[in-house]
């Protein structure tokens, strides 16, 4: 009976596509359904509205963009078109990045 349970909750993780990282529950990643994991962010990307706001901006002529990460998302590690350029190491978090 519990090698049954375990394949239930097993399958489930799979097919909710779940991670629990590390053992912690405040790093939990969870695959949404634009792709992105909600532990990490590709500003290649369109992160999707449940991840982050991304704003169009320009300073001093250069344009730009800027992703204010939700409040509920901890991001620790960015990508660029899938190449990693910043990684918290699993204890720094990421609320705002700036690409210029």
């Amino acid at each position: 009976m519990r090698f049954l349970s375990l394949v239930l909750v097993m399958y489930f993780l799979k097919l909710g596509r779940v991670c629990w990282c590390a053992g912690k529950p405040n790093v939990l990643s969870i695959n949404l359904s634009e792709g992105s994991n909600v532990n990490s962010i590709d500003i290649a990307k369109d992160p999707g509205p449940n991840v982050a706001e991304v704003n169009n901006e320009k300073d001093n002529g250069v344009d730009g963009k800027k992703f204010n990460v939700k409040d509920s998302v901890k991001i620790t590690l960015v990508l660029d078109n899938g190449i990693q350029i910043w990684n918290g190491g699993g204890d720094k978090n990421c609320t705002v990045i700036a690409v210029l």
